[in-house]
C-alpha cells in the first residue's frame, strides 16, 4: 500500500504547505502491545490535544506497507542510533524529516514536539537546511537509495558470477554465520520470522541438515504456541541466546508463510514431526483467526490478521493445577516447562527422555501429553480472550490462499478445496473489477500471480484441465500488463526518503523478490505441458542478479531473494535470458 500512504502524505503535505505547519506522520503495528499503549497515554496528556492543532496528524500501520517502514527505520537508525515502534516523523510542508523518534517517555515526547514547533515558527529554513543534510547523508549510505533514471543491471559476465554456484556460496554463507541451530532462531536480539532463509537452507544440500535442525528446533522454542499450534511474533533474546520476553501475538501471514516452510520440510525430510507442525499451524490458522463461514453463499473471509491479545496465550503453573489431572499435569509440568516464571509453554524435553524420569512408557506418555494439550487448549480458549481489531489485509489473504492450495494436493482436508476456490472467486472478481489490479502493489500483484500459479496445479492435479487453462490465461495476461522493465516497478519515492527500490522488508520479503517468485512460477508451470503463449517479455537474469548485488549489505532482511536465486538455478534458466 505504498501508492496509498504516498497519496495520503500528499494531502497532508498540500494542507501543511496552506498552513505552514509542520506533519506529525505517526508509524504503529496493530500487533505491538507497546505501541498500542503508548499512543493511549500520548492521548492522555493534557497538553497534547494543544499541540495537535499546530501539526496536520497522519496515522499509518506499518504493516499496511512494510517496504516505507523498513526504509523509515534504516533512516531513523541512521540518525538516532534507534528504531522500533511506534515511530514518530516530523516533516516540514515540503516532506524534509525536522525530526524521528520512538517511544519516548510521554514527558519527554510532549516536551520535544513543543521545542521544535517553536523552532519551526522562529527558523524554519535552518531547520530544513539540517533535514536535507541528514538525508543526503543517509542516501550515500543506503544500498537501496537510487536514482530510477540512470539504474542500471550488471554486465552478463557478472550475471554469471552472481547467479551461479559461486554466487550462492557467498549470499549463503552470512546466512549460515546468522543461524542458531540449537534454539531455531535467525538474528540476534529481538528476533522475528524469516521464512524464506529457512527455505534456501533447507534447498541447498550442503546447508538442509541445519535448516531441518532449525526447523525442529524452532517448533520446540517459545517462538512456537506448542499449546494451540502456530508461532507467535517475536521473542527477545540476550547475548548468550537466553530468553527474555516473548510478543505473545500471532500475524495471519507469518503463520501461512511458516506454513509453507514446514510442508517444504514434509517434502524434503518425510519427517512425522514436520507433518505434525504444519498440521497445527493449519488447524491454528482456521481457529485463532476465526475463518468466517461459507453459509449464503459469500465468499470465505478471516475476522483478523492479528490474532488473540497476549495474556490469552499466557499460562502458569496454577493453570496446570486448574485445568489438567495429576498425570496429565506431572507430564505436562515437564514437556511443556510451565512454571511461575515463563508464562509462555515451551518443549522442554524429547518424550522418550521425558519417560525415564516418570517412570512411564513412551506411548502412554505421549497419549497423557495429547490429553493435558487438548485440555488446557479447551481451558484457554474459556478465557476472555478477544480478537485484535485489525481487519486482514489482501496481502495476508492471498499468501494464506497460496499456501491454502499447496495443503490440498499434500493433506486430507476435506473442507480446504471449498475454502480455496471461494477465496480465488472473490480476489479474482476483486482483480478484474479494478482494471487487473491498477491500484494493487507489487507484492499484492506478485501474490496473486502466484495464487494462479498454485489453482493451475490444483486444477491440473484435479484433472479439471478446463479449469487450468483458464487460470494459466490469465497468469499470462497479467505478466503482459508488466510491459516496462522490472527495475521500474519496484521503484517508489517518497519526499522524506527519495527514490528507493522495494527489495527487503523486516520480514525478509520484497516486491521485487514476490514478483521474481512469481515469474519463476510461470517458467516452472510451462514445463508441466501447458503452452506459452510466449516467453517471460522481462530478463529474470539479470534483474535478479541486480537486486541480489543491491540488497547484499541487507543480509536477512532480503531472505527473498536468496529463495529466488534457489529456485532460478533449480529451474536451470539461462542466464541473462528469460
Amino acid at each position: 500500500m505504498a501508492k496509498k500512504l504516498i497519496q495520503s502524505l500528499n494531502v497532508a503535505l498540500k494542507q501543511a504547505q496552506e498552513s505552514q505547519r509542520p506533519v506529525w506522520l505517526h508509524v504503529y503495528t496493530s500487533w505491538g502491545q507497546e505501541s498500542l499503549e503508548w499512543k493511549k497515554q500520548l492521548e492522555k496528556n493534557e497538553s497534547w490535544p494543544r499541540l495537535l492543532e499546530e501539526m496536520h496528524p497522519l496515522e499509518w500501520n506499518r504493516d499496511w506497507s512494510p517496504e516505507v517502514d523498513q526504509a523509515l527505520q534504516s533512516f531513523m537508525q541512521s540518525r538516532s542510533g534507534h528504531s522500533g515502534w511506534p515511530m514518530n516523523v516530523f516533516l516540514s510542508p515540503q516532506g524534509e524529516a525536522l525530526f524521528m523518534c520512538g517511544a519516548l517517555e510521554i514527558e519527554s515526547f510532549v516536551d520535544l514536539t513543543r521545542q521544535l514547533l517553536v523552532a519551526w515558527k522562529l527558523q524554519p529554513e535552518d531547520l530544513r537546511e539540517v533535514a536535507a543534510q541528514e538525508l543526503e547523508a543517509f542516501r550515500k549510505s543506503d544500498p537501496l537509495s537510487c536514482d530510477s533514471s540512470s539504474a542500471a543491471s550488471p554486465e552478463m559476465s557478472e550475471n554469471s558470477m552472481v547467479l551461479g554456484q559461486a554466487g550462492i556460496l557467498r549470499f549463503l554463507t552470512p546466512l549460515e554465520k546468522s543461524l542458531n541451530v540449537e534454539k531455531g532462531y535467525l538474528g540476534q536480539g529481538q528476533i522475528f520470522h524469516y521464512p524464506y532463509a529457512y527455505r534456501s537452507l533447507l534447498s541447498y544440500e550442503d546447508l538442509s541438515k541445519w535448516g531441518e535442525l532449525s526447523l525442529l528446533n524452532l517448533a520446540k522454542s517459545p517462538l512456537c504456541d506448542v499449546i494451540g499450534g502456530g508461532f507467535f511474533r517475536s521473542v527477545e533474546i540476550d547475548d548468550e541466546a537466553r530468553l527474555k520476553s516473548v510478543s505473545c501475538e500471532k500475524l495471519l501471514i507469518e503463520n501461512a508463510e511458516l506454513l509453507d516452510v514446514y510442508l517444504d520440510a514434509c517434502s524434503l525430510k518425510k519427517t512425522p514431526f514436520f507433518e505434525q507442525v504444519a498440521h497445527e499451524i493449519l488447524e491454528s490458522l482456521l481457529r485463532d483467526f476465526q475463518m468466517k463461514s461459507t453459509e449464503g453463499g459469500e465468499a470465505p473471509s478471516f475476522a483478523s490478521a492479528v490474532s488473540q491479545s497476549p495474556d490469552y496465550y499466557h499460562l502458569v503453573s496454577a493453570d496446570l493445577l486448574k485445568a489438567l489431572s495429576s498425570k496429565e499435569r506431572q507430564a505436562a509440568q515437564l514437556f511443556f516447562g510451565i512454571d511461575s516464571e515463563a508464562k509462555v509453554p515451551s518443549i522442554e524435553t524429547d518424550v522418550s527422555i521425558l519417560s525415564e524420569f516418570v517412570d512411564v512408557e513412551p506411548v502412554d506418555l505421549r497419549l497423557q501429553l495429547i490429553g493435558s494439550r487438548k485440555t488446557l487448549l479447551k481451558y484457554r480458549e474459556e478465557r476472555s480472550g478477544k480478537l485484535r481489531k485489525s481487519p486482514p489485509d489482501r496481502l495476508s489473504e492471498l499468501t494464506l490462499l497460496r499456501v491454502l492450495a499447496r495443503v490440498v494436493f499434500m493433506f486430507d482436508t476435506p473442507e480446504i478445496p471449498q475454502i480455496c476456490d471461494s477465496l480465488f472467486a472473490r480476489y479474482q472478481d476483486e482483480f478484474r473489477s479494478d482494471k487487473n489490479g491498477a491500484t494493487w502493489t507489487l507484492r499484492e500483484k506478485a501474490a496473486y500471480m502466484r495464487v494462479l500459479s498454485s489453482m493451475t496445479r490444483l486444477k491440473t492435479a484435479h484433472r479439471d484441465h478446463e479449469a487450468a487453462k483458464l487460470h494459466f490465461e490469465e497468469f499470462e495476461e497479467v505478466i503482459f500488463s508488466l510491459k516496462d522493465p522490472l527495475l521500474s516497478e519496484a521503484v517508489w519515492s517518497l519526499p522524506v526518503l527519495g527514490e528507493r527500490v522495494d527489495l527487503c522488508d523486516h520480514g525478509g520479503v520484497s516486491g521485487m523478490s514476490s514478483l521474481l517468485i512469481a515469474l519463476l512460477d510461470y517458467n516452472s508451470l510451462t514445463r508441466m505441458g501447458l503452452r506459452a503463449k510466449y516467453n517471460l517479455p522481462v530478463d529474470v537474469g539479470h534483474t535478479l542478479a541486480w537486486s541480489l548485488e543491491k540488497a547484499r549489505p541487507l543480509g536477512l532482511y532480503a531472505s527473498s531473494l536468496y529463495w529466488a536465486l534457489m529456485r532460478f538455478q533449480k529451474n536451470q534458466m539461462p542466464v541473462g535470458n528469460a
